[in-house]
């Protein structure tokens, strides 16, 4: 397969789309669920955990699929359509989201829920269970395919060492554009479901791409024969794919330590926006939308500067203190954002005499959106850029080293998931009001444990 800039920029450009596809997906899951299950923080923690655990899982076996689909004589060797292939399969199971409606099957009767004690009507175990089962796989079965895609890809382009954080970048970049595309366009014109079809139809054009790009790449090469074929195949052993799987590694310390606080700060950041009275469904896909962003703007930053890990370890440190004089200065920022709301809604008031503006109650964050957007980012985006740039640095470290990304992908987004399940549902069940001392005293102790990583030296 050719490697010339043409491939790579359609592969950048299709990245790109493909981050907003899936983040698409994933504000319309928010709401879909939302609107069958009750907007909690168990719906946000659900979601979030099915989908970034999808990822991870899915490039953890990427080298299983890939060898899988390089059966097909008309795939063999050609990375690219293979990934059309994957975005095909995930088009087709964010079907699933369609008829994966727990209670249109009227699981626990015509009428599943029950009084509790306050007097208020709440679902039956059963259609809670099924609903649980239901949305998670809706929501882990596209997202598992999803996570094979980065890998392969820069397989396919693993003599360029920067092209992990360019690519990261595209994706990223996509996935920002794609949550406020779905938020502030797509739900407020079209309704969650419309939209959700209209995303699944953009996935099968952008498989479509990737074949075309498969296509124009291998016009140089002449067909492979049946030994090329079985050469192929073979190429993508598990070794390969997965680096030095016989003892873990720096490398792969610092990017399970780098899933671990970023999944804790997320979990901790939707909290916090809640806390401050943003009840919205908007907060849980803004709160994304923010970590996106710093992720990309740390991919870029890496790409651009080509730090070593070794230095970037320090930014979780950074991250660390960042985070705490935000959450010192919490009441402040929040005062600031609602006074500057306040005055705006009183020079609008100002051509309608008859209102009393000392009788008028203001509620900021419920009374407009674009509002919300820029708090929760002064909340989520600084902590969140830091501790976003180990993970491309350790990824171009691996690729230039020729081993796949798999592992230490899919490590980071598991130790994420562990770490948000950690702090949205585990350390507050147990003290809510500590579970914020127990976040900073683990940022502490991940920033004094990576300051002992050294390239080169054993764990």
């Amino acid at each position: 397969m050719t490697t010339s800039r043409s491939a790579i920029v359609g592969v950048s450009l299709a990245s790109f789309f493909s981050g907003a596809i899936g983040l698409g997906y994933q504000v319309m899951w928010f709401r879909i669920l939302a609107d069958r299950w009750g907007s909690t923080n168990l719906t946000f923690v659900v979601v979030l955990l099915a989908f970034i655990g999808g990822l991870g899982l899915g490039a953890l076996a990427s080298g299983v699929l890939l060898r899988a689909l390089y059966r097909w004589p008309r795939l063999t060797g050609n990375p690219l359509a293979a990934v059309g292939a994957i975005e095909l399969g995930i088009a087709l199971c964010a079907c699933l989201t369609l008829v994966g409606n727990a209670t249109a099957l009227q699981v626990g009767g015509d009428f599943p829920y029950a009084r509790d004690p306050r007097g208020i009507y709440t679902p039956v175990l059963a259609l809670q269970v099924t609903t649980l089962v239901a949305a998670t796989i809706c929501v882990c079965a596209p997202s598992l395919l999803m996570g094979t895609t980065f890998p392969i890809l820069c397989q396919a382009f693993r003599e360029r060492g920067s092209f992990p954080s360019a690519l990261y970048g595209w994706n990223t970049f996509g996935a920002c554009s794609g949550v406020l595309l779905a938020e502030l366009l797509l739900l407020p014109r079209v309704g969650h479901t419309r939209s959700l079809i209209l995303l699944i139809l953009a996935n099968a054009i952008l498989a479509l791409a990737f074949f075309a790009l498969a296509r124009r790449a291998g016009t140089d090469s002449p067909p492979l024969t049946r030994r090329e074929r079985r050469a192929a195949r073979a190429e993508v052993s598990p070794p390969a794919l997965s680096g030095d799987t016989n003892s873990p590694t720096v490398l792969l310390a610092g990017a399970v330590l780098a899933g671990l606080l970023a999944g804790a700060l997320e979990g901790d950041m939707f909290r916090r926006v809640r806390f401050t009275g943003a009840i919205s469904d908007a907060a849980m896909a803004f709160t994304s939308f923010w970590a996106i962003v710093a992720i990309f703007a740390a991919s870029w930053t890496v790409r651009v500067l080509r730090p070593s890990p070794d230095r970037t370890r320090l930014a979780f440190l950074a991250a660390g203190v960042v985070h705490l004089v935000t959450w010192i200065e919490l009441p402040q920022v929040r005062a600031w954002f609602n006074e500057g709301y306040v005055q705006a809604m009183r020079a609008r008031a100002v051509s309608h005499p008859e209102v009393d503006l000392n009788q008028v109650v203001v509620y900021p964050f419920a009374g407009s959106l674009l509002l919300l957007l820029k708090f929760t980012g002064a909340l989520v985006f600084p902590a969140y850029y830091l501790v976003s740039l180990h993970l491309p640095a350790i990824c171009n470290a691996l690729q230039t080293e020729r081993r796949s990304l798999g592992l230490a992908y899919g490590l980071n987004t598991l130790a994420f998931c562990a770490g948000l399940l950690l702090f949205t549902w585990v350390v507050p069940s147990v003290s809510l009001f500590y579970s914020v001392k127990v976040l900073f005293l683990t940022l502490a102790t991940g920033a004094a444990l990576a300051l002992t990583f050294r390239a080169g030296r054993p764990l």
